[in-house]
This record gives C-alpha cells, structure tokens and sequence, in this order.
C-alpha cells in the first residue's frame, strides 16, 4: 500500500521513552508517523510511512536482546513462508534502533477466537505492541 507524502512527524510523543521516536530518522528521509495505532499496552505503537510505503513503527522498552529475538523470529517465519510483519532495516541495515522497530504493514482481521486444542504460544505476546 502507498501512503502519500505527509510533513515528517519525527518527534518525542512519549515523556517515558529515554530517546523516542527521533530515532525513527535511522530509516531515513523519507519517513514519517501517521497517526496512533490502538492496542499496544506496552508501546507507543504507529502508522508510519518509509519511502512511499506504509508500515507500522513501534517504540518500547524492551532490550536489544529481547528486540534481536522477536526480529530474528518474525524474518525466520516469514522465510518459512507465514504471513507476518517484516521488519524493514535501517538505512545502515539494522533491524531495529534505539527501542524503534519497524515492520512492513499487514492487513488482517482480528481472531474472533482460539481455534479449538491451540494454546497461543506465552512468548509471542512479547511481539505485540
């Protein structure tokens, strides 16, 4: 999906992140926040437009190892061919920055609910905003 060109929306939205959203400027240029997103509880969590495309920013406080793991996991999943957020890197090639991470936008409709005999798995709940 393209997004026309907005005014760059890089600023700080949250008093509670120690760098914020100035670090979505690692991705480049031509980017820029859209509007909230709803749902995140444990990040601030946007639309965001990086080159022309939309995809979804979102700042928190997890550590780089925690980051590391959840970018690791969703571009494993996506080589093994499921539907996911990709992460889209840095303009230096980083999958994430400073608590940013920025993944390719997916259209989905939310579960109504678990399929029959299937736990959802404790640790994803770690790459939900």
């Amino acid at each position: 999906m393209t997004v026309p060109r907005a005014r760059s929306d890089v600023r700080n939205s949250a008093k509670m992140w120690p760098v914020g959203w100035e670090a979505l400027e690692q991705w480049g240029d031509d980017v820029a926040r859209i509007e909230p997103l709803a749902g995140g509880v444990a990040n601030d969590v946007w639309s965001v437009r990086v080159n022309g495309h939309l995809a979804v920013g979102r700042l928190g406080a997890r550590s780089d190892a925690d980051l590391a793991w959840e970018t690791e996991l969703l571009q494993h999943l996506d080589r093994e061919g499921l539907t996911v957020p990709v992460p889209i890197p840095t303009t230096d090639g980083r999958p994430f920055a400073d608590g940013v991470v920025v993944m390719t936008y997916v259209e989905a409709d939310r579960p109504r609910r678990r399929p029959t005999g299937v736990a959802w798995p404790t640790r994803s709940a770690s790459c939900i905003g």
